[in-house]
């Protein structure tokens, strides 16, 4: 994939037309390219929009957020929905094997991306996506990243082959893996409802 507004086409291309998530949404920029290109089902953008998980804005801008995020997913109607929970709280209330895809883009310190990634990794079912943004070590923006470490532990403990884009800014790269086939769990995406 050459960047991450290909994602969507991507999807299409594996048949991966059920039922998605987009963790850290913000403005819903992203839920909005992916909803416009991707025929799937519905996506399911998640986001606290709280200084708990955000501290440098406050309650009153990231309800904004929310709002601004709110209209710009309207036009999609029942093929998009809002959860305005923590990733790892929103990943609880999934469940196993029943998602098509997981884009992460929440927070990027080694810990938090760590945890997305422990919570959501078995959501996605054998044979989709697990994928996030901004696969980069090193400070950024003032903060510490950590993405590139959490993600390549996962693949050598997974024992997963890592896909990265090549044409986003390198410390703006997205990254892919592709959870194993697991005896007895459906391979085929398409209408599965999470509860």
């Amino acid at each position: 994939m050459a960047d991450r507004a290909e994602l969507g086409e991507v999807l299409n291309r594996r048949g991966l037309l059920g039922i998605g998530v987009e963790v850290g949404v913000k403005e819903a920029e992203f839920s909005e390219l992916i909803l416009e290109s991707w025929r799937g089902e519905r996506l399911i953008s998640v986001d606290s929009w709280s200084p708990a998980d955000d501290p440098a804005l406050s309650q009153a801008e990231h309800d904004a957020l929310r709002e601004n995020a709110g209209r710009r997913l309207a036009r999609f109607g029942t093929r998009s929905e809002i959860r305005r929970l923590t990733s790892t709280v929103a990943a609880r209330e999934i469940s196993p094997h029943s998602l098509d895809f997981v884009y992460i883009d929440a927070a990027h310190d080694y810990e938090s991306i760590s945890a997305d990634i422990a919570a959501w990794f078995d959501r996605v079912r054998p044979g989709g996506l697990l994928c996030g943004h901004d696969y980069y070590d090193g400070m950024r923006h003032g903060k510490p990243y950590g993405v590139r470490r959490a993600v390549n532990e996962l693949c050598e403990r997974r024992g997963l082959k890592l896909a990265v884009t090549l044409f986003d800014l390198p410390k703006e790269a997205s990254w892919f893996v592709v959870p194993s086939r697991l005896s007895g769990v459906p391979t085929r995406g398409g209408g599965r409802e999470p509860p």
